[in-house]
């Protein structure tokens, strides 16, 4: 199904003499073909790489939605700051929403957690459609090292439904080589909507070699690999 996408890579050389090289594709309609995907992008030049899972959903199938949202690639480096939020919109209010920080629920969070000054607050209202929206959101003003490597999971008990999301902290001083990989947000990921799906590499040399596996296959093989 990512074959109409129609990767392509280009590269170009930045204001501040590094190049980057992005790998980008459009998909105009998704369907649930496109549901479960691993994106996995890898330099070996530099043998660093970073994976995405894209998940889409069917809206008429399942009237429950959790949404999940960190910081943008943009955002996600040591003195940046970004919003992160879990929520769920569902045709009753749903008040057993929660989110796990590293297997810890967010209200029992430790005085030595770096996520504590993000003071993560629930709000609940109701939408003009008449369903209920219950968000769990909190702000990090300057990420550290210590944000890095962060697991997330949104869980309703209510209705048996969770959504897990890994936080990634970089410095850029330690490493002048970065990934930034981009899917659907949120809004985009379901049946009948699109995006673009994106894997860039930036760094102090031109990268031939950086590329994108699609479930494990390289993009440019998606002519001869049918997906089942």
């Amino acid at each position: 199904p990512w074959l109409a996408a129609n990767f392509t890579k280009s590269t170009w050389r930045e204001t501040n003499g590094t190049y980057t090289t992005a790998i980008e594709g459009f998909v105009d309609y998704y369907t649930m073909q496109h549901d479960s995907t691993n994106i996995y992008c890898f330099s070996p030049q530099y043998q660093i790489g970073d994976g995405l899972w894209i998940r889409i959903t069917d809206r008429q199938a399942n009237e429950t939605h959790i949404t999940v949202r960190g910081p943008k690639p943009s955002q996600a480096y040591v003195g940046e700051g970004s919003s992160v939020t879990c929520a769920i919109n569902a045709p009753y209010f749903d008040d057993s929403f929660t989110m796990f920080i590293n297997n810890v629920n967010y209200t029992n969070l430790n005085s030595s957690s770096p996520w504590l000054a993000a003071n993560f607050t629930k709000s609940a209202w109701r939408e003009t459609n008449g369903t209920y929206t219950v968000a769990i959101e909190g702000f990090v003003d300057y990420f550290t090292m210590q944000h890095d490597r962060t697991d997330f999971l949104c869980y309703s008990a209510k209705y048996e439904r969770g959504r897990y999301f890994w936080i990634k902290i970089k410095d850029r001083q330690a490493n002048q080589t970065n990934i930034h990989i981009r899917g659907p947000k949120p809004s985009e990921a379901y049946v009948g909507a699109g995006s673009s799906v994106t894997c860039a590499i930036n760094a102090a040399n031109v990268d031939d070699s950086f590329t994108m596996f699609i479930n494990n296959v390289n993009y440019t093989n998606w002519h001869i690999h049918h997906s089942h």
